[in-house]
Formats: C-alpha cells, structure tokens, sequence
C-alpha cells in the first residue's frame, strides 16, 4: 500500500476547511446584510460540499497537491489560484444544473465572494505553510551543518556557494551538510564585499587566524 504523504493531507484537509468556512461566512455576511435572503440557506451545505468537491479535483488535477514546498513558486501559486477558481466555475455551473429541478439558482454575488475569499485563504495558508516549513528545515540543517570556508571569490566560488545553497534541502546531496560563512581572496578590492550575502573576509595568508576567530 502506498504510503500517504503526510504534507499534502494536511494541505488538502486545510483546504477543505478553509473552502468550508469561507462559505459559512461569507453566507452569513450577505445574510445579516439583506443581500440575499434566508431561502438561500437551505442551499448552503449544497453549495458547500459541490464547491469543495470541485476545487480539491482541480487541485489535483493540475498538481498543485504534488509540489515540493520548497521549490513552491509564483507559477505554482497561479496554477493554485486558478485551480481553486476553476473548481468554483464548475461547482456554480453544476448547481446551475441542479436548480432547474429544485427551482433553486444560486446567487453569483455569494459565488464571487466565496470564490475570492477561499482562494485567497488557500494561497495564504500555502505561503505560510512553505516558510514555516522552510523555518523549521532551515533550524534542523544548522544543527548539523558543518561551517564552510570559501577558497576565491571568483567564478568558481560563485557556483560552489551557488551548489550549496540549491543542496540545502536535499538530503541525499553531500553538499547539504556544508553551511558557507565567508569567502577568502587574494584581490583585496574583494574584501568586505557579499556574494548571495556571503562576505569576503580575508586573503589567504590570513586563513589560519581566520579559522581560529570562526
């Protein structure tokens, strides 16, 4: 049996509850005031239910559920945002469909605003779910990092610390386990300047003293 990952359950019971309760507000909102009428409770679970339907299918369907959080970007939250609207399209239609039986349409007004607020609660919770994840990976890697010395400045350092940093996160990738803290060059119009926010703080006669002060 395939073993479930546990992020993307909790991403997708998130989900759920934030579409759930983004309906019961948003119905209660327009109800208290006068927007729509009370006739139009008795659609709410309906509404509810189609709508998260719909949208966890959408999500899966365009992988937004299958994602790494750590490479998560602003594509993928546009791919999530119009999943997420996609999937209330396809619920309003389906209803659309139903009320020709129960007489019953459901109101665009309420549709919009369940639609922007649900969407909107789903890209906040995965923004803050990625830095939190990012937070706790980053304060797991710092215990065991091994504090790292850059040799040059140049072309090369660049890429060295540019490989560290893209292995940060991945465990099977030996460079994982390095954390870069300053670089050391011989060209002394280097010093005191930041590559990817790594100083040069030395030239190579000075390595000795250096690792000492580190």
């Amino acid at each position: 049996m395939k073993k479930v990952n546990s992020r993307k359950l909790i991403l997708m019971i998130a989900d759920i509850i934030i579409i759930m309760v983004s309906g019961i507000v948003i119905n209660f909102a327009l109800s208290v005031t006068k927007i729509i009428g009370p006739e139009m409770n008795s659609m709410l679970i309906y509404n509810i239910v189609i709508d998260v339907i719909t949208c966890v299918l959408m999500l899966f369907v365009t992988g937004s559920y299958s994602v790494l959080w750590r490479y998560f970007n602003i594509r993928d939250y546009l791919v999530c945002g119009v999943a997420g609207a996609s999937g209330f399209v396809l619920g309003h239609l389906i209803l659309v469909l139903f009320s020709l039986e129960t007489g019953k349409e459901p109101r665009k007004i309420f549709t919009i605003l369940f639609c922007i607020v649900a969407v909107s609660g789903m890209l906040l919770f995965r923004l803050a779910f990625k830095k939190t994840f990012l937070i706790l990976t980053k304060a797991e890697n710092v215990e065991i990092q091994e504090r790292t010395m850059i040799v040059g400045a140049g072309m090369a350092g660049r890429m060295i610390l540019a490989e560290i940093k893209n292995a940060r996160y991945d465990k099977s990738n030996p460079s994982s386990e390095l954390e870069p803290v300053c670089f050391i060059d011989d060209d002394t119009t280097k010093l005191r300047s930041k590559i990817m926010g790594v100083e040069v703080v030395g030239t190579t006669p000075e390595i000795p003293r250096l690792c000492k002060k580190a």
